[in-house]
């Protein structure tokens, strides 16, 4: 005669502590759509190094308060996210009155923050270029700089003419647009 032993499933099952959001990060991300864990949240909130204001309704550097809004987007279609924040605050950044950051995942699936990029208006070109596609980062002037991706992070290509950008010779998505499709794609 066989004795059977009863297990309990759960018992078999790797029971993982979900992490909480911050109280940055919560605002950070609030109303947005991504594949980001809240780990990922947190991280990414707490690189920024913004504080909340006392009320906790928006985020301050200093006695400035600053408009944070990131973006989505999986620019070289490897199904990994990567993330722009979009800073502005005409007090810090200027005639511009916003400056950006982008975060890639790396070859071991952390997001590191691209050295290059920032100072500006992200603007996505359209081009044939394998994998990331070129950067422009506009702002007021006549010439602004163009980065490539070189396979670990993006560099300084050229300069683009406003010209160039005006007459449509140089085709670009805005960066809400660029999130807006690979969002409206996330299940």
């Amino acid at each position: 005669m066989a004795i059977l032993f009863m297990i309990p499933f759960a018992s078999f099952a790797q029971t993982k502590t979900a992490v909480a959001l911050s109280e940055g990060a919560t605002l950070l991300f609030k109303n947005t759509k991504s594949k980001l864990t809240n780990d990922q949240k947190n991280w990414l909130f707490k690189q920024l190094n913004f504080t909340l204001s006392g009320d906790k309704k928006k985020f301050m550097s200093g006695e400035y308060d600053v408009a944070i809004t990131p973006y989505f987007t999986d620019m070289n279609k490897d199904g990994n996210e990567e993330v722009f924040i979009v800073m502005e605050s005409s007090a810090l950044y200027g005639n511009t009155g916003q400056d950006f950051i982008l975060y890639i995942k790396n070859s071991k699936g952390n997001f590191e923050r691209d050295p290059e990029l920032g100072g500006g208006i992200a603007m996505i070109l359209v081009s044939k270029n394998p994998g990331y596609p070129d950067i422009a980062i506009g702002g007021p002037g006549f010439d602004f700089p163009i980065c490539r991706w070189d396979g670990k992070k993006y560099k300084y290509l050229k300069k683009l003419k406003d010209a160039d950008l005006q007459s449509g010779k140089v085709k670009y998505m805005d960066l809400s647009e660029c999130s807006k499709l690979y969002t409206d794609s996330l299940k």
